[in-house]
């Protein structure tokens, strides 16, 4: 071999970290240790689509594959689990609107959100009991009891975030944020 055989290496090596940076942002949003109030959603969680928010807890999604989570197709409702928003529209309690708005602006309408399940799967209403993450990795459920948008809510038997939920809620209320205050 004549010439600069470094000159093939480098060049590639070039590409490789040009290749690199472009898919840098993207790769180490998934690599990165979860910013305070993110939390990377479980690999067994499955995506939805979100089609509406009907309350501060409820949300309609489009099921386009059966999961390990969901197992219908279609349009499925799910209420967060852990959780309890003020009810709208019907009695139009304190909060119910914030509430509503807040979970409408974690899962805006088309995006795609991730759920799981816990023991119980369905309420007797049929309603899709779920954890919810948004695309961005929000774990709803908690991020909406921090800022004192909806209380905690003990769904026993479906405890697997309880804890953390439950701590949320306190110090929201320790804070008095959000309904904590408006709402006394």
């Amino acid at each position: 071999m004549t010439g600069r055989p470094w000159l093939g290496l480098a060049a590639g090596a070039v590409a490789f970290a040009a290749g690199l940076a472009a898919v840098w942002p993207l790769a180490s949003a998934f690599l990165a240790a979860p910013a305070s109030g993110h939390h990377a959603w479980p690999t067994t969680a499955q995506p939805l689509v979100v089609q509406e928010v009907l309350s501060g807890d409820t949300v309609v999604f489009t099921s386009t594959r059966t999961g390990p989570q969901v197992s219908d197709l279609g349009t499925i409702t799910v209420r967060l689990i852990g959780i309890d928003a003020p009810n709208f529209p019907t009695s139009r309690e304190c909060y119910a609107e914030e509430s509503q708005a807040a979970l409408s602006a974690l899962l805006p309408t088309g995006s795609v959100a991730w759920v799981t399940t816990d023991e119980v799967l369905q309420d007797e209403g049929g309603r899709w009991l779920g954890y919810v993450w948004s695309g961005e990795g929000d774990f709803v459920n908690d991020v909406l009891v921090a800022q004192g948008i909806v209380r905690a809510y003990d769904m026993a038997p479906n405890e697997a975030f309880w804890p953390m939920i439950a701590q949320s809620a306190e110090e929201a209320f320790r804070r008095s944020a959000g309904l904590w205050s408006a709402c006394s």
